[in-house]
């Protein structure tokens, strides 16, 4: 998957890393999703340059707090039930997330 990651703070131009990465494999509890559109999200600048003492989360980390896009797979345990049950249809549908804690490099 081509994704932008860092694996240090400060100013986006000196330290995001554009290109590919191994697709993600769908954990327990956890949902895959194709992210068709992001966005640059305050918090994502915020956490990157380290902003009021934050310090990294793990060793690489993409920033990715909004997007939209199609589940591609659904873990074991998944328990929303509103979509669950869309899920158990064969129904793929768009959906918004919002990740407080973003993408980790090692989910990732």
């Amino acid at each position: 998957m081509k994704a932008a990651w860092y694996e240090r703070l400060g100013p986006a131009r000196d330290v995001l890393t554009v290109g590919q990465m191994a697709t993600p494999i769908v954990g327990v509890g956890e949902v895959l999703v194709r992210i068709h559109a992001s966005a640059v999200n305050p918090s994502d600048v915020k956490q990157r340059s380290g902003w009021g003492g934050l310090k990294m989360r793990a060793l690489r980390v993409v920033p990715h707090n909004d997007g939209a896009g199609v589940i591609e797979a659904v873990g074991m345990h998944f328990t929303n039930p509103s979509l669950k049950s869309l899920l158990s249809y064969g129904i793929f549908i768009a959906v918004l997330l919002f990740r407080p804690q973003g993408l980790f490099g090692a989910r990732a």
